[in-house]
């Protein structure tokens, strides 16, 4: 089982991370791989932030699709 101190870490730079892409656009996957490196193994962190980083812009996405202007960006 994994380490308490090591799962909350864990959690708290996923969610800084998560706060900073809510708030300018991008940057979850720039900040939180190298920072969860250090602390765990890269074979572990990509993966998994990959697949945060997708259910984090599917969630963005449903939020946001019904304010999207699909004639005006086509082109």
């Amino acid at each position: 089982m994994p380490d308490l101190t090591l799962l909350a870490l864990t959690f708290g730079l996923v969610t800084a991370c998560a706060t900073v892409q809510g708030a300018t656009g991008f940057g979850f996957n720039i900040l939180v791989v190298p920072l969860l490196v250090l602390f765990i193994d890269p074979k572990v962190v990509v993966p998994t932030i990959i697949l945060q980083n997708v259910l984090l812009d599917s969630a963005v996405l449903a939020a946001s699709w019904r304010f999207a202007n699909l004639r005006r960006i086509w082109v």
